[in-house]
């Protein structure tokens, strides 16, 4: 899947064909695993750190931050680095969340009729989409903790300690893992348990109080392996108070009403004539756009439901995977990627702290879980069938099913449209960087914001040599609600001058004035942020600007690499030329 990157390659991360070496998110994922067993055996905080974002710092709980991941990965980053890291995890999210599936569809089905659900899950459309989202698609507590609510709900005999205990367990490690599916499945698992005990009658009570009695021995499970994560997410140090984006900016990716029918470029079997109509879905981005299911699963599921509605899974699981399908359309209902006046109940979390924070189109991912669960109990219940006696309009029927699950499972067939990237920088940019004096700030060009990552590339394998300035993570804005990149730092003008530069036009920091002492801003910025280095990397719109500007401050660099595409310059207390 991921060729020609081997699982323990260290050089080579995925990426979106228009992308390069780390773009965006893999970069940081690998930062992340970097982070945790550095902070760890520092014996730092690990959800907090000024690592990034100097001075102000960045609270890793507030951000996509995967510290039971790090914690697994630690022998493979200690050894062959973060990259290499996330190759492995990477690889390991498919294999755990197909293999999960499978395990808890066993309890169910026949093993072949399992493996062919955990495909469904562990390899569907939104894994695939997602495959540049470690925390997205490392996903193979979400079926062992659907497992757990059904036994709470339908065996009276299990132990009910027992399993709030284990729900506990599984939900905190979830937390620590991605948060935001855990909240989407525990909303859809509500509304389906809201309804169970309705449908009970009087016999509510009977369904409701094996629940119960589970929910003490799960918070306070959950409090023990997640509790001081929660802490520091809702009131750490420089915590987001709110969404992590714009509420309006999360509500742009919503899966579209063709979604689920529509093939995108991961899949295989893709009609030229629908490559435009699929590209207009979720404003457009390409690894969001995880809704397909295909016309043949969508169809299966209903034929399965509508003739195996007596048994609960099978009843249960279609109507959750409804709601969830719902929901991924977000606010407004979108149809061929416009978006319409029709309200939708999501437009409900906008309003609720916590949820409001959903991106709606992940929703896909609950939705897929249960269409695997409904599909392949279905698929046990049609096989037993089989043996029953046959007439011949029975076996024209069965014959009709048969062909529905071939075209169900080739429809969704995978096809990577990612391709696994090197750097561009030169191979010696470690022994350069070997002149940052230890424990210093560094303000480095590309300057990290998204999608520029490389310098917390450069930073997580040289081992945290140093600290940045700027960086790709949520810190809370002006309303204390998240936003993506870094506050200015005075003179914000230094700042303004890098994005500029990097990006050929001013963004998210105001640029010089052309009367503006650039030179003089930067030696106020070194000497007020105690900047020990300048990194320079010869890329972006006007790169040979800022080599300009730092040789003209600090003079010839302390390390040139590559004919000067890579250079280092140390920045001692009153070495500015300028100043």
């Amino acid at each position: 899947m991921f060729w020609p990157a081997t699982p323990w390659n260290n050089a080579r991360l995925p990426s979106v064909p228009f992308g390069g070496f780390g773009y965006g998110d893999p970069a940081r994922d690998s930062w992340f695993l970097a982070w945790t067993p550095y902070a760890l055996s520092h014996g730092l905080v690990p959800f907090h750190t000024t690592y990034v974002n100097y001075p102000r710092g960045a609270n890793l709980a507030s951000n996509t931050m995967i510290p039971l991941l790090g914690l697994l990965a630690w022998p493979v980053t200690a050894t062959l680095g973060p990259v290499a890291a996330i190759n492995v995890l990477l690889r390991l999210a498919f294999a755990t969340s197909a293999g999960s599936m499978f395990l808890v569809l066993r309890t169910w089905c026949r093993p072949w009729i399992a493996f062919v659900g955990g495909l469904i899950f562990g390899f569907g459309p939104y894994m695939v989409a997602q495959i540049t989202h470690l925390n997205l698609i490392f996903d193979p507590l979400l079926p062992l903790i659907v497992l757990v609510v059904v036994r709470l709900l339908s065996d009276s005999t299990m132990s009910a300690r027992r399993l709030g205990i284990f729900l506990g367990v599984l939900s905190g490690a979830q937390l620590l893992i991605c948060p935001e599916l855990l909240a989407m499945l525990g909303v859809v698992c509500g509304v389906g348990t809201i309804a169970i005990v309705v449908r009970a009658g009087a016999q509510w009570r009977t369904r409701l109080a094996p629940l119960l009695r589970a929910a003490p021995w799960a918070l306070a499970s959950v409090l023990v392996v997640a509790g001081y994560f929660l802490f520091w997410a809702f009131a750490g140090t420089g915590h987001v108070s709110g969404p992590p984006q714009p509420v309006a900016a999360l509500q742009t990716y919503r899966s579209d009403l063709l979604a689920p029918v529509v093939p995108t470029l991961n899949q295989a079997l893709l009609p030229r004539s629908l490559i435009t109509t699929a590209s207009r879905f979720d404003a457009g981005n390409f690894t969001e756009n995880d809704g397909y299911l295909g016309i043949g699963l969508i169809l299966w599921v209903i034929v399965v439901t509508i003739r195996y509605r007596r048994r609960k899974v099978v009843l249960y699981g279609a109507l959750a995977a409804a709601l969830a399908l719902v929901l991924s359309f977000g606010s407004r209902l979108t149809i061929d990627g416009s978006v319409t006046s029709v309200p939708l109940p999501e437009a409900l979390f906008t309003r609720v702290p916590i949820l409001q924070s959903f991106v709606p189109s992940r929703f896909a991912e609950i939705a897929a879980l249960f269409v695997a669960i409904s599909a392949s109990v279905g698929a046990e219940c049609f096989v037993r069938d089989l043996a029953a006696r046959r007439t011949t309009s029975r076996r024209l029927a069965e014959m009709s099913m048969v062909l529905l699950a071939g075209v169900a499972l080739a429809l969704p067939f995978p096809q990577l449209a990612l391709v696994t990237k090197s750097p561009h920088w030169p191979h010696g940019i470690y022994g350069a960087l070997d002149r940052v004096p230890h424990g210093s700030v560094v303000l480095a060009y590309p300057y990290p914001n998204d999608p520029y990552t490389e310098a917390m590339s450069w930073q997580a394998q040289s081992g945290f040599r140093f600290k940045l300035v700027g960086g790709y993570m949520d810190v809370p804005g002006v309303d204390h609600h998240g936003q993506e990149n870094p506050v200015g730092l005075a003179p914000v003008q230094v700042q303004g001058f890098l994005t500029e530069s990097l990006y050929g036009h001013p963004l998210e920091y105001p640029p010089p004035s052309a009367s503006y002492d650039l030179a003089a801003g930067l030696c106020t910025f070194v000497r007020r942020y105690h900047v020990g280095a300048l990194v320079y990397w010869r890329t972006g719109a006007h790169p040979q600007r800022v080599r300009q500007l730092f040789e003209r401050d600090f003079g010839r660099p302390s390390a040139s690499v590559s004919r000067g595409s890579f250079e280092v310059w140390r920045t001692p207390p009153g070495a500015c030329a300028a100043g």
